[in-house]
Formats: C-alpha cells, structure tokens, sequence
C-alpha cells in the first residue's frame, strides 16, 4: 500500500508543496539531497525553489562528483 502524499510548507520560505515520498516526488529527480549543511541538518523538507537555492550556494566539490 501506497502512502498519500502530504502538504508540507518549507522550512526555509513557507512555501506549500507536496510531498509524495512514498511515490513520484518531485524530490526524486533532484540530484541534491538534505541535509546540504551542518546547519541544515536539522531542517524538514524543503520546497523546489529552497532546495535548488541552497544547493547553488554551496561551494563546487572536487573529485568529479555532483553535488
């Protein structure tokens, strides 16, 4: 069984989305993942716009790897 998805609001801006972690979320196709910092990692979820800020702030890690 399938869980429902779920609104959420952003921790960072109060966005509302939802989130279908059980299924197809948005969240799936990002190449970033929480926590982005140390001081994130105590965040919930974030919306589409929030998480691809923050992973933009971050700085280029060497090695070839994503973010």
């Amino acid at each position: 069984m399938q869980k429902p998805s779920r609104q959420l609001a952003c921790a960072r801006c109060g966005a509302v989305f939802e989130c279908a972690l059980a299924g197809d979320c948005w969240c799936a196709a990002e190449p970033y993942r929480l926590p982005l910092t140390t001081e994130g990692a105590a965040e919930d979820c974030l919306c589409p716009a929030c998480l691809r800020q923050a992973a933009l702030s971050l700085p280029p890690q060497s090695g070839g790897e994503g973010r």
